[in-house]
């Protein structure tokens, strides 16, 4: 994300926060409203930028953990559901590549993937790669 934007991004979240009580109490519920959703990743964004900038990991765990709730993971994955084919199968893809040189000769066996979603590329990785034997992939939301 660009500075700018995110500076912007920043500003207007904190300005929500600070500026309309109500959206606190929004923060902590499950409100199937598009507009209150991106009103509530603005000011999750500005809450985890200003964990990060004090180093409060409990803070961020606490943010990041409202951010994948349910409304706001699935309006995250609804934005990208194209992400597989368009960042995979696009750039991407070249990884698998190198992942086959490295694993010839079975010296790795197992391929751990962080943030698998549904599993697409690990599926992709089970073909591509005959020589691992395992696959495991970690997601929050799955």
């Amino acid at each position: 994300m660009g500075s700018y934007k995110k500076k912007l991004k920043l500003l207007v979240g904190r300005l929500l926060e600070t500026s309309v009580p109500s959206l606190r109490r929004h923060m902590e519920t499950d409100s199937n409203s598009s507009s209150i959703a991106r009103i509530k990743r603005w000011i999750l964004f500005a809450r985890t930028e200003r964990a990060k900038a004090r180093g409060d990991a409990h803070g961020l765990q606490k943010n990041l953990f409202l951010f994948w709730r349910a409304e706001t993971s699935e309006s995250y994955y609804d934005r990208y559901l194209d992400r597989y084919e368009k960042w995979f199968l696009g750039p991407h893809h070249e990884i698998v590549d190198q992942l086959a040189i490295l694993t010839r000769g079975g010296v790795y066996s197992r391929l751990v993937e962080v943030g698998c979603g549904a599993g697409q590329v690990l599926e992709h990785c089970a073909v591509a790669l005959p020589e691992v034997h395992d696959f495991i992939g970690v997601d929050i939301n799955v």
